[in-house]
């Protein structure tokens, strides 16, 4: 079986023709997001930026991974300058 690790990162630019990579910030590196993580959305509020993803978990067993054995973690992070 083959295995997909679903990242997220950042790309960013000024004037939209010379793009910064920023680098993965979304990552499955945890147990309760072992199996992926998702993009979500985000907002910006009194100079905030606030961030929601889900995170992936695939049971053990003989699962479809469609209709049955996958839990998914609904997160959010606060992302501001210090």
């Amino acid at each position: 079986m083959a295995v997909l690790k679903i990242l997220g990162g950042i790309i960013r630019a000024r004037i939209f023709l010379n793009w910064e990579d920023m680098g993965i910030f979304l990552k499955p590196d945890k147990e309760w997001k072992k199996n992926g993580v998702y993009s979500g959305s985000a907002i910006e509020k009194d100079g905030k930026l606030y961030l929601f993803y889900t995170g992936n978990v695939k049971k053990q067993g003989d699962y479809d991974y469609i209709n049955e054995g996958r839990s998914i973690t609904q997160l959010w992070l606060l992302a501001q300058t210090v």
